[in-house]
């Protein structure tokens, strides 16, 4: 028996399947099924129900689960303490949201390059509910986004606050002049990205909120048409005033004025697994640090 057994009978048991264990310790299918069988042997019990289509634990892998926990955890407190930082090596998936590529992922990725040279990053730049996605299937380790519902995944580190704001050509006609009610946006046309999107449900949630909703709404696939449908005056969207201050400062677009205001959404680092491998925690770690994000909802603030 050794630690690469352990962990292996560890993440297949909390991920659900082999092949998820697979992606999450990237390793072949094969190793991972080696890996189990062998510790199948050792301890003489089968630990899997093979025999459905998902992978369950049998009565002895259920009593083994917790020792293999405290192993596992006991194994990352080790490197954490012992180890070299700089040391560090593996792969690590990251989920990013666009408006963090479009800001401070450029920072982030030179700091873990100097901090972990060992360490092989990739990064998911795609949509929110594509990114959740993976990362219960265990294609992703970590995310870097908006927050969202709790069974979605374990938030292990806020990344702060950002503030959205709807804008709007210059040359809009608007039906009614600006501040906006919710009650107001029934039938102004609002440009947004798709229903699964953050944008979308954002701008959904602060007119559930408000007892209104929208008739006439453009959706498109891609943040920057919504932009350019909106600078053709086409309509208004929601946008993250951190990726546009160029766009607001030059006057391609203005700062439509609402009463209330959408409250800033917070961005996290999250997790599938709430004790994730030290290398995504130091990841955490670092982008908790390099985010130019308010670290409160309070704090963030934006006056054109």
């Amino acid at each position: 028996m050794n630690l690469k057994q352990i962990e292996t009978f560890f993440w297949a048991a909390r991920l659900g399947s082999f092949k998820a264990a697979a992606s999450y310790l990237n390793a072949t299918q094969s190793t991972i099924s080696t890996r189990i069988q062998e510790l199948e042997e050792f301890f003489g019990v089968a630990l899997f129900d093979r025999a459905r289509r998902v992978v369950r634990l049998t009565e002895k892998g259920r009593q083994l689960l917790p020792y293999a926990e405290r192993f596992v955890a006991l194994a990352e407190e080790m490197q954490s303490n012992v180890s070299d930082m700089n040391s560090i090596s593996g792969a690590l998936r990251v989920g990013v949201s666009e408006v963090i590529s479009a800001t401070w992922l450029p920072k982030l990725i030179r700091a873990a390059r100097q901090k972990y040279p060992n360490l092989t990053v990739e990064y998911d730049v795609t949509s929110v509910i594509d990114q959740y996605d993976k990362l219960k299937r265990g294609d992703l380790d970590v995310l870097l986004l908006p927050r969202r519902n709790s069974q979605y995944g374990h938030k292990m580190k806020s990344l702060g606050f950002v503030e959205f704001r709807w804008l709007g050509s210059p040359d809009f006609a608007f039906p009614v002049p600006p501040p906006l009610s919710a009650a107001d946006f029934v039938d102004l046309p609002v440009i947004a990205l798709g229903p699964q999107s953050n944008n979308w449900q954002t701008i959904e949630a602060w007119l559930n909120a408000n007892g209104s909703y929208c008739k006439k709404r453009t959706l498109c696939r891609r943040m920057d048409v919504v932009l350019a449908l909106t600078i053709a005056g086409l309509g208004i969207g929601l946008f993250p005033v951190c990726s546009y201050r160029e766009e607001i400062e030059t006057r391609l677009v203005v700062v439509v004025k609402t009463t209330p205001e959408v409250p800033p959404v917070e961005f996290a680092a999250v997790s599938h697994n709430d004790q994730p491998r030290l290398a995504v925690r130091l990841l955490a770690d670092l982008a908790a640090e390099i985010s130019e994000f308010p670290e409160s909802d309070a704090e963030t603030s934006f006056d054109p």
